[in-house]
């Protein structure tokens, strides 16, 4: 399989801004963040690198949690309706 086919599938799985890639040649590993927007699908994400990228590169599978910046935008009283658990691992609109 090729990069470009790799990326196309995962677009289709997540969605355009649905996950980060990165790949280290030097260490043979690849890094790929899957956003809480669609973390329904990070098994089938899971699934679909065993099958596609080589045997000899390490997989890193992350699911990308909400980060300060993203919750910075909103008001410490909205946040106050959250739980710690919903803060991190929900998607907050």
């Amino acid at each position: 399989y090729t990069k470009r086919r790799l990326y196309q599938q995962l677009v289709a799985l997540c969605g355009e801004n649905g996950f980060e890639i990165d790949r280290n040649t030097d260490e043979y590993t690849l890094t790929v963040k899957v956003e809480l927007t669609a973390k329904n699908n990070f098994n089938d994400v899971g699934k679909l690198l065993e099958k596609m990228v080589p045997v000899n590169t390490v997989i890193d599978l992350i699911l990308r949690y909400n980060q300060h910046s993203t919750l910075a935008q909103f008001t410490h009283a909205q946040l106050a309706a959250h739980t710690h658990y919903q803060l991190r691992n929900e998607v907050i609109t």
